[in-house]
């Protein structure tokens, strides 16, 4: 008999998207590690805890059966005009939950939690009153992001330790909570997607920055401003989702880029997901990875990782990054090259440094995406040790 799954997370697939919350930062890396799971074999049941979205009304649960293997529960989630309803809505959902495990998990079952603060109260009441065996998916720890939640520092380590087993983001952060557990370490999504398109060979160099366009990260606005700083020869391309202000200030600032440098600098395309998205990232040279981390929160950054690393590598771009630990420590730094100050500047002179060393193929003694196929088949092998209760850890 197939060791059973539940996978908690915020997942939503594209049908699911209208009138429910969505973060599609995370769907990526929750999608390969469904993946990984089906492929070593258990049955799995992917729980979506995605809350309703403003003024959405009530959105009834719903459950597809994917295939003989797996199936996905969108818990049942409201929302109406009014802060209130906020509260209601999230207690709402951990009475689901607490009835789902109750009733469905079995003695013998793995719980796989995607870590977020909305799921302390309910997991941490249920470990007390029911024997399971509990995976956390550690990407992000919280209370590191700024002042406003270091109140959470206490509640949210107890509740990291109340797991059995781990899959965490970075070896900081395994070294930081490692208790002799079991664990696999993931950075993000290991798969190498089917080539089928060559690299834009126009004698330009493509960049590319996909990901979050969001005013207080300053990522995308810096890779639209590093543009300023390269000639005619680089074209730099921005695939990103975001609010509709944010993305609107976004193509205003791409708007006068374009038209300080007199040609078409910086080109926006849009959200991309799937085989379009493959595809272009298979177009381009390199990508940039520009979160612009204030002092403040550096802290934050050991305790996390940019997911779109592993993607560009995937695509075989090399990859431009801010010198942070998390990323310097990893396997990634072999097709990194580092800038040390988050400016437009700086990033412009290391993404020079970059198509240099790709024209002149003097630093790639093997692709990015061979490192990606060695890390995939770790965390193949990790993820079935951990869901089938081995002893012993495994680095992916």
């Amino acid at each position: 008999m197939s060791q059973k799954v539940h996978y908690f997370s915020f997942y939503l697939d594209e049908k699911m998207e209208n009138g429910r919350e969505a973060h599609p930062g995370s769907f990526t890396k929750i999608e390969y590690v469904k993946k990984a799971l089906i492929r070593s074999g258990v049955n799995l049941t992917l729980i979506s805890t995605s809350l309703a979205e403003s003024k959405a009304g009530f959105l009834n649960k719903k459950i597809f059966k994917i295939s003989e293997s797996e199936s996905h529960i969108y818990l049942a989630t409201f929302r109406y005009k009014g802060k209130v309803f906020n509260k209601l809505t999230l207690m709402f959902m951990w009475l689901q939950i607490i009835w789902y495990v109750l009733i469905q998990v079995k003695k013998d079952d793995c719980v796989l939690v995607y870590h977020s603060l909305a799921y302390i109260e309910p997991f941490k009441l249920l470990k007390k009153i029911k024997k399971f065996n509990m995976i956390l998916e550690l990407n992000d720890l919280y209370h590191v992001v700024g002042d406003n939640l270091l109140h959470l520092k206490e509640k949210e380590t107890n509740f990291i330790e109340i797991a059995d087993e781990y899959i965490f983001i970075n070896s900081l952060v395994e070294k930081k909570f490692n208790q002799g557990k079991p664990y696999v370490l993931s950075y993000g999504n290991y798969e190498v997607p089917k080539r089928v398109n060559e690299q834009t060979s126009d004698g330009k160099t493509h960049i590319v920055y996909a990901g979050i366009i969001e005013n207080g990260r300053k990522a995308a606005e810096l890779a639209v401003k590093s543009s300023i700083y390269l000639n005619e020869k680089f074209i730099m391309h921005i695939l990103g989702f975001g609010n509709e202000i944010d993305i609107n200030n976004l193509e205003k600032e791409i708007e006068e880029v374009n038209k300080q440098k007199g040609y078409k600098a910086v080109i926006f395309h849009g959200r991309l997901r799937g085989n379009k998205y493959s595809r272009f990232l298979h177009s381009c040279h390199i990508g940039v990875s520009s979160h612009a981390y204030l002092q403040e929160e550096m802290e934050s950054a050991n305790y996390t990782f940019p997911s779109k690393i592993p993607t560009y590598m995937s695509h075989d771009l090399k990859v431009v990054s801010p010198n942070i630990p998390c990323v310097f420590e990893s396997p990634f730094a072999e097709f990194t090259d580092f800038y040390n100050e988050h400016t437009p500047q700086a990033i412009a002179q290391t993404i020079k440094k970059s198509a240099e060393a790709i024209s002149n193929n003097t630093d790639l003694k093997r692709r990015p995406s061979q490192l990606i196929k060695e890390l995939d088949i770790n965390f193949n092998r990790g993820i079935k040790m951990l869901t089938r209760h081995s002893v012993g850890v495994m680095d992916a």
